[in-house]
């Protein structure tokens, strides 16, 4: 977030609200509009157009030109972690056996394996044991973009669960499908 000063008012601006910078010479005055695409507008006058026209020009030089050059893109990892790779770090199983899931009532499926049922979906899903993979196709057909509900946490002690899924596309004619209410 940059800040500047005009006339002792502060005014923060973060580049990635920014959406719209405009500088007009209007009866010798400079009037510089800043448009947010969070609907906020800040409209500065100043005396001279050539002040205005500067400190339009200073907030181009300190905008990114990029945004990989911004902060959440631009880090990377310290030396201390050569080799490290990412995408390797994850691995499901390990993540199911860390929410301690009863094998009993929770089970790990490669039913979306090479994303069959969902695109959006990692490729190994946990759902109850009580649904078969047959059903779970039934259910992705049932719901917008196959987003079937699967969980994605579990409470430690008191076994609370949150899954995500789409809106089932019930449409103008109330479709329901039995496998998606037994599964919820």
């Amino acid at each position: 977030m940059r800040a500047f000063t005009c006339d002792d008012n502060l005014v923060q601006v973060p580049y990635s609200s920014l959406y719209k910078i405009d500088f007009k010479k209007k009866k010798g005055m400079g009037i510089l509009t800043i448009s947010t695409n969070l609907f906020g507008c800040h409209v500065f006058r100043f005396n001279s157009p050539v002040m205005g026209n500067t400190i339009l020009t200073r907030i181009r030089e300190l905008a990114p030109q990029h945004p990989s050059n911004c902060f959440a893109f631009s880090f990377r990892y310290p030396e201390a972690l050569p080799g490290v790779n990412g995408w390797t770090q994850f691995n499901i199983e390990k993540e199911f056996s860390r929410f301690f899931v009863s094998a009993s009532e929770w089970r790990l499926t490669k039913a979306n394996a090479g994303y069959a049922l969902c695109d959006t979906y990692p490729e190994t899903l946990c759902v109850p044991c009580a649904i078969t993979d047959e059903e779970l196709a039934t259910i992705a057909q049932f719901r917008s973009r196959g987003r079937l509900p699967v969980m994605t946490w579990r409470h430690p002690t008191n076994t609370a669960t949150i899954s995500r899924c789409a809106q089932p596309r019930v449409g103008l004619k109330g479709n329901r499908c039995d496998e998606d209410e037994r599964l919820l």
